[in-house]
């Protein structure tokens, strides 16, 4: 028999922690045993997949409430799953006894014969204890896990400002021009008389951008919509930075740009830089090409150029 699907309609405070806490209490014990003494694919390694697997379970019960659950306690408890789950995350990767149970199986014949996806679930786990510090002195990885836990916190943080944030524009039913009828009746009543309240939720906000006629109405809502938050993130984000330069350079990269792409397809900042320069020249006659008709169909409603992003 099938598992059953999980039933979102009944998510909770309660649940969102249920899931969280069975999740990591379960983890632990899987992690515990990869730490143990025997030394082998299956027990070293594929506990930690499976524990792995706890997670990205839990966060989707739990810690996704935080970016779509319509309660806000709700919501509230998903940002702090979502803060706990990725605080676990980073603390596994420092476990000096987990670290060493795997450089220990990465020494056996059986993981010299490794290979496919095998191989590289190993390869992963030696990058992320590298990267976690522990070819460090214990002081610097010490406090590299800080940096890391904080930086954690700041991303939920920022995270969670952007989801609360709440704005938009009130307009008369002229200057939804271009809207259809059923756009319109979901629409909220404004603060003032025979308005409508336009919000920066995604089902409002992209099809007034799309379709509203209104060109300054659609530069209005846009400049809201780039500047959620604005107020309490940028401190935030200058933390955030902070952080990311100093585990760098803990890390020994010139800068997070090298320390983030080891993860990704480029592997270097470089080669995404030189991406760039052998693409761009290849599409600027099309941009070109595409903006002056643009254009001119600005200039046939009436307005005048240049284009912009609203």
């Amino acid at each position: 028999m099938p598992p059953m699907l999980y039933d979102y309609t009944r998510a909770t405070v309660e649940t969102v922690k249920d899931e969280t806490d069975g999740a990591i209490s379960r983890a632990d014990a899987l992690v515990a045993d990869a730490a143990g003494a025997a030394t082998s694919f299956d027990a070293t390694l594929l506990p930690l997949e499976l524990a792995g697997a706890e997670l990205v379970r839990a966060y989707g019960r739990g810690a996704f409430m935080g970016q779509v659950h319509t309660d806000a306690a709700v919501r509230d408890a998903g940002n702090e799953a979502e803060e706990r789950l990725n605080k676990w995350r980073v603390a596994v990767a420092f476990r000096t006894d987990l670290y060493e149970a795997v450089r220990a199986f990465a020494a056996t014949d059986e993981a010299s014969r490794l290979t496919g996806e095998r191989r590289r679930l190993l390869e992963h786990w030696l990058r992320d204890f590298r990267r976690a510090g522990h070819e460090l002195s214990v002081d610097d990885r010490a406090e590299l896990e800080r940096l890391r836990t904080r930086l954690v916190e700041v991303e939920v943080a920022f995270q969670r400002n952007v989801n609360e944030y709440r704005d938009g524009i009130d307009v008369t039913r002229e200057q939804l021009a271009g809207l259809p009828d059923a756009y319109v009746e979901r629409l909220s009543p404004g603060e003032t008389p025979d308005t409508y309240r336009v919000s920066l939720d995604y089902p409002e906000l992209n099809p007034f951008l799309d379709q509203a006629r209104d060109r300054e109405l659609r530069r209005e809502l846009f400049t809201k919509n780039w500047n959620r938050a604005v107020a309490e993130n940028r401190p935030l984000l200058d933390e955030a930075l902070r952080l990311r330069r100093r585990i760098a350079a803990l890390l020994g990269e010139p800068t997070w740009a090298h320390h983030a792409m080891e993860l990704k397809m480029a592997k270097s900042p470089d080669r995404v830089r030189t991406f760039y320069e052998e693409l761009l020249p290849s599409l600027g006659a099309t941009v070109r090409r595409e903006l002056d008709q643009l254009e001119g169909l600005l200039a046939s409603d009436g307005l005048d150029g240049p284009i912009t992003a609203w």
